[in-house]
């Protein structure tokens, strides 16, 4: 190891090596620091990461639920009417250590369409662009559509495996969050 050049080292200190305690934004390892400092900052507001996903937090009070999704450095979050305080008090916390861009309802993320309709609970995920984009690039553009095993316009529901079963047919809203470390 040897220092950084460019750095100027304190006298009779020339061959100390620093260690950096902070993961900096671009390094290999800056994700899994930036996901463990979350992980503990939703923990201590009592939010519980799945098994099956450790990166989505669940968390319950009363008749409230919250789901928060994460992935890098944006949040979606899920949540029924009992539980928009759960996100209002997880929102403070967060706030306290982070600076929180509200992005509003989401509408798009990981090639992904997101519609809503609350009225009849209804929340539509496409991959539509996206299926089309690939079979662009690929020049498939023209193939025929083959039927498939997989069950069209399925209903989702009991067979959730997480704490929060039938969230998804009662949520209130589906909301979009960006996290940046403050200055």
């Amino acid at each position: 190891m040897r220092q950084a050049s460019g750095h100027e080292a304190k006298q009779g200190k020339e061959d100390h090596v620093y260690l950096l305690i902070k993961a900096l934004y671009g390094t290999k390892q800056a994700a899994r620091a930036w996901q463990l400092h979350l992980r503990k900052l939703l923990m201590q507001i009592g939010m519980a990461p799945l098994q099956a996903d450790p990166a989505t937090y669940v968390r319950r009070h009363g008749g409230g639920h919250l789901m928060i999704g994460t992935h890098v450095d944006d949040l979606f979050v899920l949540f029924n009417r009992d539980g928009a305080k759960l996100k209002d008090e997880v929102w403070q916390h967060l706030n306290k250590h982070l600076t929180i861009k509200d992005l509003g309802e989401a509408s798009w993320t990981l090639q992904m369409s997101i519609k809503r309709d609350a009225a009849k609970g209804i929340l539509r995920l496409s991959q539509e662009t996206f299926t089309l984009e690939v079979l662009r690039r690929f020049n498939m553009s023209d193939s025929k559509p083959a039927p498939t095993p997989a069950v069209d316009a399925a209903q989702l529901g009991g067979w959730l495996c997480c704490p929060l079963r039938g969230l998804l047919e009662r949520y209130e809203d589906v909301r979009a969050g960006h996290l940046r470390q403050p200055p």
